[in-house]
């Protein structure tokens, strides 16, 4: 039996970080896995913190790790993005079909 899904809560909860964005960014932005030294270097924090903040990432099935000797190398998991695509996409559809003419401005147009 494999590891359960992460929630959507959790899934916005490990992106409501300063610091896990900024990992986040820094991996999306270098070609090869990363190792926690790298990441720590690459965002400006101590390798404990980079460590405590990947273990959330990879909870959140944002990041995974795969051991090499002994470092972790780290990568940006397509699948946890997805779900957040994928609740994320149909709200900001909605959003912007309300906004044109919508509900949102017949409940301004009741206010005046």
């Amino acid at each position: 039996m494999g590891a359960a899904e992460p929630s959507l809560a959790s899934l916005f909860a490990a992106l409501a970080n300063d610091d896990r964005l900024a990992i986040i960014r820094a991996m999306g932005e270098w070609p090869d896995p990363m190792t926690v030294t790298a990441i720590a270097h690459a965002v400006g924090i101590s390798r404990f913190s980079a460590s405590r903040h990947l273990r959330i990432l990879c909870d959140a099935r944002l990041v995974s790790a795969t051991p090499r000797g002994q470092a972790l190398l780290h990568r940006l998991c397509r699948e946890g993005f997805e779900d957040v695509e994928d609740w994320l996409f149909p709200v900001m559809d909605d959003a912007s079909a309300r906004s044109s003419g919508g509900w949102a401005d017949a409940a301004l147009a009741a206010e005046v």
